[in-house]
């Protein structure tokens, strides 16, 4: 098997997630209230002020705009889990009988009735979060919930394609124009499902990596704070020339469109960041005046200096302003305040300023925990700096569990070619998984899906000892090692004969047998297990076999903020009057909830 340098991943983000989403900002008078995610759209409510928000933003376009559709989408849908090892149901809801039977017709599914009484199969709700800004093909992760009584697991099963419509799932199925369409295989968390006093039962819900897929571009608004030609010019021009389209793009990045509103598509090279995007744009300031980046820059350094909750507001301010305030923010490097000079670096380094590196590896030495992370997602964001890379390679062999993990996730985006990397496919184009291996001291597995689904582990290819034995799955897949021999793994699939192979005794080899798709471009002999399955088998052997490395898992909050989305329970910030816009501490600037992929950290 070959071993290749991490490739720069098309599909990997070339900066860091380090905002969280659009910035409520403002000129002269009220807090800027971000705009929820609506299926229909109200008429753009024009206000008495110009300006709102803290002073020290007037002049932003936040601060003369506020964004419409700034927020996820939540989509939904009916459809089918097949496959299932006898623990699904033939309950059906009455609601959905007959739909569900008109979809198996129309798809000429022989026999629709047999296969709904089929307990291989389990009627499911889906649904997921469209980041805002999202354009046409763009994937996002589905929450699968069985919604009969008596199905006992969705382990192992895959579902069959829909379409998905924006809200929550809808009994009464009333129709609305479909925005997505969802399908794929099942992603059960192997830790929870190990836990016997889990609220609800874990293998009832499960998720589809990546499984949903975007069929139009979600649009974007600015609307006025008062409706003004000139200021909606004003705001589209300075954000295309901050922001402009490439070749590939049809259309401007702002386009206004009437004298309340202003149309903003992101832009080919912000795909996939839309939300950091956003707040760029949203504390971009319009002013051009001579001298005014210079003074706003180190306006923004005292703010911060006296208010460090502003942190990731003034981090995004610097950027939006770009590469010409370098040579002050260059001059902040070296404040007193660490809080400053860290968000001085951290803008430094995301407008790729090379001198960032060497004073960011100053900074590891008696920092704490939070610190060094920020510091790894900082470095980051230098990707051809050798001095950044240094710094990683050193974080990556850090004390501290979440030290490694975050230098790791660094390393990634920045394409370090430290990290080994096996992808593996489901056919010929499409990568199923991708394995990395990882230059570090101690070992550890780490099972992540964020950007695309990957199992790492550190300290290269972790090997299984002589005189194991493990088994998982009732017994339907073993390994064993003795001393001398290779590692023998027998696997016994639902339907059709037992299979027996012999493979070097370490978990990069066995991962790559157990998802590995045989083709005819690659015979190499493998199960073609679903990412969901190899990770359960490797989490099961792994436990079973004693091996000395920690089982890590990136875990998803995607059903935590589903449920957050339709209780509705987080209230519009409430405008600040122009009473209210004194520069004092109550002018703190707030961001509102993110466009995420709805994971975080175990």
């Amino acid at each position: 098997m070959t071993f290749k340098a991490v490739p720069r991943m098309p599909f990997a983000p070339a900066l860091r997630v380090v905002v969280a989403c659009t910035l409520l900002a403002a000129i002269a008078g009220t807090l800027l209230a971000g705009c929820g995610s609506k299926n229909r759209r109200a008429a753009p409510t024009v206000s008495s002020e110009t300006y709102r928000g803290p002073l020290w933003l007037r002049g932003s376009v936040g601060s003369m705009a506020t964004l419409r559709e700034g927020e996820p989408l939540l989509v939904s849908g009916y459809t089918l889990c097949v496959n299932l090892n006898g623990t699904g149901s033939s309950e059906v809801p009455t609601f959905l009988r007959g739909f569900l039977l008109n979809e198996m017709r129309k798809r000429k599914v022989p026999q629709p009735e047999r296969v709904l009484f089929d307990t291989n199969t389990a009627v499911v709700a889906v649904e997921g979060l469209i980041p805002a800004g999202a354009s046409k093909g763009d994937r996002f992760d589905v929450l699968v919930t069985a919604i009969d009584r008596q199905t006992l697991s969705l382990e192992g099963g895959n579902i069959w394609s829909t379409q998905v419509i924006p809200g929550p799932p809808d009994p009464s199925l009333a129709y609305k124009r479909p925005v997505g369409e969802v399908g794929g295989d099942i992603f059960i968390d192997p830790v929870i499902s190990d836990t016997p006093d889990a609220e609800v039962d874990p293998r009832r819900q499960a998720l589809v990596v990546a499984g949903g897929k975007a069929t139009e571009d979600r649009i974007l608004e600015l609307v006025l704070n008062q409706p003004s030609w000139q200021r909606s010019r004003l705001i589209a021009d300075r954000i295309n020339e901050r922001f402009p389209k490439t070749p590939n793009d049809r259309f401007e990045t702002a386009r206004p469109m009437t004298d309340a509103m202003i149309r903003i598509r992101v832009p080919s090279y912000w795909r996939g960041q839309a939300s950091i995007f956003l707040d760029h744009v949203m504390v971009l300031f319009t002013q051009r005046a001579p001298g005014f980046d210079r003074a706003k820059t180190l306006e923004l350094a005292d703010r911060l200096n006296r208010f460090p909750t502003d942190q990731r507001v003034v981090i995004s301010a610097w950027r939006a302003m770009g590469r010409g305030v370098l040579p002050v923010l260059r001059e902040i490097y070296t404040h007193d305040n660490q809080k400053v000079r860290l968000a001085a670096l951290d803008a430094g380094a995301g407008l790729n300023d090379g001198q960032a590196a060497r004073f960011l590896i100053d900074e590891i030495d008696d920092a704490s925990v939070e610190t060094r992370i920020q510091i790894a997602a900082s470095l980051a964001q230098l990707p051809d700096n050798l001095q950044a890379s240094i710094g990683l390679n050193r974080l990556i062999r850090d004390p501290d569990t979440r030290v490694r993990l975050a230098a790791y996730e660094a390393m990634v985006l920045a394409g370090d070619p430290a990290i080994e990397r096996i992808p593996v496919y489901s056919d010929r184009d499409k990568i199923k998984l991708v394995i990395d291996e990882v230059p570090a001291p101690e070992p550890l597995i780490y099972v992540t899906f964020d950007r695309f689904p990957r199992i790492v582990y550190f300290g290269g290819p972790i090997d299984v000892q002589p005189g194991k034995f493990a088994q998982a799955w009732d017994g339907r897949l073993m390994l064993r090692t003795g001393d001398g021999k290779p590692m023998s793994v027998f696997y016994q699939p639902n339907l059709g004969d037992s299979i027996t192979q012999q493979l070097y005794p370490n978990l990069t080899e066995l991962t790559h047998f157990l998802a590995h798709n045989p083709t005819r471009d690659r015979p190499q002999q493998g199960l073609n297990l679903s990412y969901g399955q190899t990770v359960d088998a490797i989490y099961e052997l792994v436990s079973a076999s004693n091996l000395s490395a920690d089982f890590r898992l990136r875990r998803s909050t995607l059903s935590e903020l589903i449920e957050q989305q339709t209780r509705d329970a987080i209230p519009a910030p409430r405008p600040v009057t122009s009473a209210d816009a004194s520069d004092n501490t109550s002018q703190n600037a707030t961001l509102p909830a993110a466009a995420t992929t709805g994971l975080d950290n175990q």
